[in-house]
């Protein structure tokens, strides 16, 4: 038979309850994070897409003219950086920058899952030195044509210049082009020879979005209990249950309308994210994104997108499963009946009493039957 439960059980659950609530809607999250966002695998599929690798030689090319034109050591003829930064990226291979995304988005992810040392986030920029060393003469002529036709007094410098620091920022007749282009090949071939093998990219990063140490500490106990919350909401579970084991029937219709109440808010939630999930990116991610590169924060922005839709599907599918089995709690609580006490245990069992002990046990009912009952006592008398 159910029992009724007290005002302390009552409270206890309750407390429980409004912990358990925000263990489960973030417990949700656990496996997507871990299995989508955390996973270099998910990556990997995504940066072969051409269309990512197709905005990653404009951002290589302004990370490394950021390097070479050094914004208090740049030559006047070189003034021109956003003509340079175009041409520059004409010559980056598209092969050996999806190879770069690959090794940045591997980087990132081990200094995220704690698998690198803080701030050596690397890339390898040998093999492009090469290539711009091999092409500097070709990436020199190009700057050049893309310059302004000198005038007066500048068409002169342009035909006396004896250095890159005398030449003017402007285009010279044809006879001082050739000279101009030699200036600036050996000028770009010694910067770059002076770049190391590899870039540290932590140091590109805006410090505002680079974590310090003791954040990255306090990141790392985050990240654990993170990892802790599915196992907590089954404790949590486990003891909103034994404190209403008295009553079976309340058990689970409370767990199950919590269950339920919790799963379709996040059911409810995900679906309207995912469709309007651009917006919802771009009012979270337009800011901090548009500290970086411009064409490193699209490329961003897309895996983002790419992301956000794989891991609202989890939750959606995650949510399903738990209002469902909400559902069936619920419903086994409200049609299950409650334990009646056996009616037969009320009754005497007269077949095991003797016969004398049976007949005094049967009240007589009628006067007759009251007469008889009094001559046969007085004849056994």
């Amino acid at each position: 038979m159910n029992k009724k439960i007290g005002i302390g059980k009552w409270m206890l659950v309750f407390v429980l309850t409004l912990f358990v609530i925000p263990s489960i809607i973030l417990s949700m999250f656990v496996l997507p994070t871990e299995m989508i966002v955390l996973n270099r695998d998910t990556y990997m599929k995504v940066v072969e897409d051409d269309q990512y690798v197709d905005q990653m030689p404009p951002v290589i090319a302004e990370v490394v003219t950021d390097q070479v034109l050094l914004i208090n050591d740049v030559p006047s003829v070189l003034a021109n950086r956003q003509s340079f930064k175009e041409i520059f990226a004409q010559y980056i291979q598209k092969t050996w920058a999806q190879e770069v995304l690959f090794d940045l988005v591997g980087n990132t992810l081990d200094y995220f899952n704690f698998k690198t040392p803080y701030a050596t986030i690397e890339i390898g920029i040998e093999d492009l030195k090469d290539s711009i060393v091999s092409n500097s003469t070709d990436i020199a002529d190009d700057y050049v044509l893309s310059l302004e036709s000198c005038q007066n007094q500048d068409l002169l410098l342009a035909e006396t210049a004896t250095n890159i620091n005398e030449l003017p920022p402007c285009k010279p007749e044809i006879d001082g082009r050739a000279v101009m282009s030699r200036f600036l090949a050996v000028y770009l071939e010694d910067k770059v020879n002076r770049l190391p093998n590899t870039l540290n990219l932590v140091g590109l990063i805006p410090s505002g979005m680079i974590l310090g140490e003791r954040t990255f500490y306090w990141y790392s106990i985050a990240r654990w209990l993170f990892r802790m919350l599915p196992f907590s909401v089954l404790i949590l579970l486990i003891l909103i249950a034994l404190l209403l084991k008295p009553n079976k029937k309340i058990m689970r219709g409370w767990t199950g309308w919590v269950l339920m109440g919790v799963a379709g808010v996040v059911l409810l939630s995900s679906v309207v994210l995912l469709i309007g999930l651009d917006q919802f990116l771009g009012l979270i991610f337009n800011q901090p994104f548009s500290m970086l590169i411009a064409g490193f924060g699209n490329v961003l922005l897309s895996v983002a997108h790419h992301l956000g839709n794989r891991v609202l599907v989890w939750v959606i599918a995650q949510a399903s499963a738990i209002f469902l089995f909400g559902l069936i709690l619920m419903l086994a609580g409200k049609y299950s009946k409650d334990r009646q006490p056996d009616q037969n245990e009320d009754k005497f069992d007269t077949s095991e009493m003797p016969a004398q002990t049976v007949e005094k046990a049967i009240v007589p009912q009628t006067l007759e039957e009251i007469e008889e009952a009094e001559e046969d006592n007085s004849g056994l008398e």
